[in-house]
């Protein structure tokens, strides 16, 4: 991924504003957006039609609450793939 992806932004425009903020996210949100683009882009390297189940492994997934934890893995599920994640110290999360 690092010969692909040079840099990866942040940025955000609140509803009712022109300007865009950049500043670093939470990791809840990094692993969001990282979920994200990680499915699409592997998505992209298979054949079209390519009826496969890979494993997406993502680390600091115990930062994610309830609903955003089930929401990234609907987001790989919805690109094929199943997400297995990673934390740093064993707890119920």
């Amino acid at each position: 991924m690092s010969l692909l992806i040079d840099r990866v932004g942040y940025r955000y425009r609140k509803r009712g504003h022109d300007k865009y903020t950049e500043e670093d996210q939470s990791n809840g949100t990094t692993a969001m957006i990282n979920c994200r683009l990680l499915s699409i882009l592997l998505r992209r390297l298979l054949i079209a039609n390519t009826q496969i189940c890979l494993p997406l492994v993502m680390d600091e997934l115990s930062n994610l609450s309830h609903l955003n934890l089930k929401a990234a893995r609907g987001i790989a599920e919805s690109e094929g793939f199943v997400l297995f994640g990673a934390t740093p110290e064993p707890t119920s999360t």
